[in-house]
């Protein structure tokens, strides 16, 4: 293999073996997705996919280590500390490949990032290699340079084009009243504009708040079938019953759990109301001490459904 073929800059990087310095081992990370929202791109709109075997090895097989990603889809692992003399006298063992385990992958599962280097391999891969200054580390694929070992997969099961929430419910505090009070309706079917169709409404009885959401801009299904639905964009807030508070455009978050036929006291509701700067204005979370946390809370009357839509 002709190395100098790979990329201009991991064959600059590959000269760059003189320098008698020691770097730490290096920890690759990334995280592996499924492009929920169909916008072949990885970002937090996307699913993680957790227990799918990532495989790092250098070119010359004499290094290889693996693990399995986490719920989320994270992973880390350690490949060695760079080795001038082996540099020098076999560059190739300082040149790292990861790889997916097909076999952990989700069924009929496509990977879209990275694509393949066609000159070296018609498998996907991240080609790893030390930068010059030999501490961090550089991912090239087909598609260039990349900070980081992120994947992105296509797969049917995890993907967001085919879910629905409708209902409505109650969660009351220890005083047995209502503390929220919500209903709506949410599809991920795509309108002509790219947002998704849906209104959602939640009262807050004791701040004194009515939120309503005026554009959803993503929705992720979660499992296969969805029994969860995670859906966020754009609305407003404002104060009732003598609360003077008013915010004409908002950004929010929702997750809705459906846990089965009876809906009160199983499924669950999470909410987050916040500015463009990231303050959070109003939260209903079982985790109310960190906002971005999500965790749902039980409700306490009504049912939220969530089923498969129809398509488009």
């Amino acid at each position: 293999m002709n190395i100098k073929k790979l990329h201009p800059f991991l064959s600059a990087a590959l000269l760059c073996v003189t320098t008698a310095t020691t770097a730490r081992a290096a920890l690759v990370t990334g995280v592996v997705r499924c492009d929920a929202n169909h916008n072949l791109t990885n970002d937090l709109g996307d699913v993680g996919i957790a227990g799918v075997l990532v495989v790092v090895t250098n070119q010359t097989g004499t290094f290889f280590n693996s693990t399995f990603t986490a719920v989320d889809g994270s992973f880390s692992l350690q490949i060695p500390n760079f080795d001038p003399l082996a540099e020098i006298s076999d560059p190739l063992s300082q040149l790292y490949v990861e790889t997916l385990h097909a076999v952990t992958l989700p069924p009929a599962a496509v990977i879209l990032v990275p694509p393949a280097i066609t000159n070296l391999s018609l498998t996907p891969a991240w080609y790893i290699h030390y930068a010059p200054d030999l501490t961090n580390l550089v991912y090239v694929s087909g598609a260039g340079i990349s900070p980081n070992g992120d994947w992105l997969v296509s797969n049917a099961g995890c993907e967001s084009g085919g879910c629905e929430l409708s209902g409505d419910g109650i969660i009351r505090g220890s005083s047995k009243r209502p503390e929220h009070s919500f209903h709506g309706n949410i599809s991920s079917t795509v309108l002509p504009d790219g947002t998704r169709r849906g209104n959602w409404t939640d009262v807050a009885h004791q701040s004194k708040l009515l939120f309503q959401s005026t554009v959803v801009q993503t929705v992720n299904c979660l499992g296969s079938p969805a029994h969860a639905i995670e859906f966020s964009g754009l609305g407003t807030l404002k104060g009732i019953d003598g609360n003077k508070a008013r915010f004409n455009q908002v950004h929010f978050t929702v997750r809705a759990d459906d846990q089965g036929r009876h809906g009160h006291g199983k499924d669950g509701y999470y909410l987050r109301v916040y500015t463009s700067d990231g303050d959070t204005l109003l939260l209903l979370s079982g985790d109310a001490a960190n906002p971005l946390d999500i965790v749902t809370v039980p409700i306490s009357a009504g049912k939220l459904t969530i089923g498969a839509s129809d398509p488009p």
